[in-house]
C-alpha cells in the first residue's frame, strides 16, 4: 500500500509540475502573439519634429503605418524630408522602414533614396543604397552596404557610409571609387 501511495503521490506531482509548465508556455506563446498583432494601424501617417522656436526639424510621412505593443513600429513607403530654417532641404525615400520603441532610430529597409537639392531647385547630391539606419534628431544617417553618390560633379561609390546632414559632412567607410568630371575642360 504505501508503494502505491508513493506513486500517486508522485504521479500527481509530475501532473502539477506538467500542468504549470504548460499554463507558462501558452501564456509566452499568447504574449508573443499579442506583441505581433497591431494595436493600431494608420493610412496615410504624417508627423511633424518641431524644434524648441516651434520651426519643422523633420517630417515622416509613410502610406501605412502599423504600430505593435513592445516591438517596432512598421512602416510602408516612408517618406522623410529635414528641414533647415524652416525650408525643406533633404529628403529620404524607402520602400518599407522600421521606427525604433522610443522613436530615436528609423531604420528603412530595401532600396532607399536620400537627394538635396541647391537654393536654385537643382539636384546637388543623390545617394543610392540599401537598409539606412535614421537618428532624425541628430541628423545622422548611416549604412553599411554599398552606396552610390551622385553629385553634378560626378558618381562615387563606396561599401558602407554615414553622413551628417545638417553640417553635411559624409564619412565612406571602404572600397571608395569615383568617377569625376574635370570642369576646365568644358
Amino acid at each position: 500500500m504505501p508503494k502505491l501511495l508513493l506513486a500517486l503521490i508522485l504521479c500527481a506531482a509530475a501532473s502539477f509540475w506538467l500542468l504549470k509548465t504548460l499554463e507558462k508556455t501558452n501564456t509566452v506563446h499568447a504574449k508573443l502573439e499579442i506583441d505581433y498583432v497591431p494595436d493600431y494601424a494608420m493610412v496615410d501617417f504624417i508627423s511633424t519634429a518641431t524644434n524648441l522656436n516651434g520651426q519643422i526639424d523633420y517630417q515622416l510621412q509613410a502610406q501605412m503605418l502599423k504600430h505593435y505593443p513592445q516591438i517596432d513600429t512598421e512602416l510602408v513607403q516612408p517618406y522623410l524630408v529635414f528641414y533647415q530654417e524652416n525650408k525643406p532641404r533633404w529628403y529620404v525615400r524607402a520602400l518599407q522602414g522600421r521606427v525604433s520603441t522610443d522613436a530615436q532610430i528609423i531604420e528603412l529597409q530595401g532600396q532607399v533614396q536620400i537627394w538635396q537639392y541647391d537654393l536654385s531647385g537643382y539636384l546637388q547630391l543623390h545617394i543610392k543604397t540599401q537598409n539606412l539606419r535614421i537618428k532624425p534628431a541628430e541628423e545622422f544617417v548611416e549604412t553599411d552596404n554599398s552606396a552610390e553618390i551622385h553629385t553634378p560633379q560626378g558618381t562615387t561609390h563606396s561599401m558602407g557610409m554615414r553622413a551628417w546632414l545638417k553640417t553635411q559632412q559624409m564619412e565612406l567607410f571602404s572600397q571608395v571609387t569615383g568617377i569625376y568630371e574635370n570642369e576646365e575642360n568644358e
